[in-house]
């Protein structure tokens, strides 16, 4: 018995425990094996040497009791080291090393933490224009009536923001909890007219839809930076327009508020509460549930509800208003046409009053 003692204190016992490699954490090295953690103490391994006769260098095999007592050596080793587990995990794992010499085996193994998922934004709207012309019933093309713009009801849903999550924390081989990481939330800010309820992004309001500088906003005016024209289609939009560029002959702009072109209009429709032409029309049909505003009037039809202002001249159309029809600036001439005004009419120092008729 005394001889077996000192044969386990010598397997216990190693003389110079090494510090580990790579990081690792060497728990035990002797001639017969190696016990080791890995740098992130999620894997213990061992690694159980072949046995040499020191006279012959032979390799042989270990007897069943030379097995043994290493055997409950490495396992007393792993208690010592304070990992957690199940005992009778560890031998079926210690004599798999047996059995296997010079091959790691993994003893006790933790559990990695699991990071969190960053939160997401899923947008309900197109981020760019879609310019493919609509099939009208019998199936023609209209290249006139196209949709780029993205344009939102009240209420409408956006997005969904969908949270990040915490992560799942895991446990190293002495039992340590590993935190971790939580996941980041989405990149996404609340622009104008816009509101978030339970994670959900709604218009406030009916407007254009845009994503700038990743916030996104619901505009109530619906700007053109370019010409109304086969690239843009018809405008209907609720709300107001303003056409940084002219509309093209052939095409309409309506809006159920104001329009404002500041290029030429020139044989196209525009309709809408308030109409400002900043640079006149020649040619189309011209309609305001309220005013209108032009440099000039020709060869036109143009209709206001209430008031029609004309800072040159109005020639050759068909003018109607249900209040006034001012024409007192720069030229200040009616050529030819019909021009009729429910209360007033002004052009330059002529004035004439209640349901007056200018042929």
């Amino acid at each position: 018995m005394a001889g077996q003692d000192n044969l386990l204190d010598s397997l216990l016992n190693p003389g110079g425990v090494a510090d580990g490699l790579a990081g690792d954490a060497v728990i035990a090295e002797t001639g017969d094996y190696r016990l080791w953690i890995d740098s992130d103490k999620l894997k213990l391994q061992l690694l159980v040497r072949k046995k040499y006769l020191p006279e012959t260098g032979e390799c042989v095999e270990r007897s069943e009791q030379e097995a043994a007592f290493l055997a409950e050596a490495i396992h007393q080793q792993i208690e010592r080291a304070g990992v957690v587990g199940q005992p009778t995990g560890w031998g079926e794992k210690i004599w798999q090393a047996l059995e296997n010499p010079d091959l790691p085996v993994v003893v006790v193994s933790g559990t990695p933490p699991v990071e969190g998922e960053d939160g997401q934004v899923v947008i309900h709207f197109r981020l760019e224009a879609d310019r493919r012309p609509q099939a009208e019933e019998n199936e023609k093309i209209d290249y006139r009536e196209l949709s780029p713009f993205v344009i939102a009801s009240a209420d409408d849903l956006l997005a969904d923001i969908i949270p990040p999550t915490e992560g799942i924390a895991g446990q190293d081989v002495f039992g340590q909890i590993l935190p971790a990481k939580p996941g980041k939330p989405a990149k996404i800010g609340l622009g104008d007219n816009v509101r978030c309820q339970d994670n959900k992004v709604y218009a406030e309001i009916t407007g254009q839809v845009a994503l700038i500088d990743d916030k996104i906003n619901v505009s109530p005016i619906l700007v053109i930076s370019e010409d109304v024209d086969y690239e843009t289609g018809n405008i209907n939009f609720t709300g107001s327009v303003l056409v940084r560029g002219a509309v093209q002959p052939g095409f309409t702009v309506t809006a159920s508020g104001s329009v404002e072109v500041d290029g030429s209009v020139a044989g196209a429709v525009v309709a809408g509460n308030e109409v400002v032409l900043l640079r006149g029309v020649n040619g189309g049909k011209i309609t305001a549930k309220k005013s209108v505003r032009a440099k000039f009037i020709e060869n036109a039809e143009v209709t206001a509800g209430e008031d029609i202002f004309v800072s040159d001249y109005i020639m050759h159309s068909t003018v109607r208003a249900g209040r006034k029809i001012v024409v007192v600036e720069g030229k200040g001439l009616i050529v030819g046409g019909v021009v009729m005004a429910g209360e007033e009419l002004e052009i330059v120092a002529i004035t004439l009053r209640e349901g007056s008729d200018a042929h």
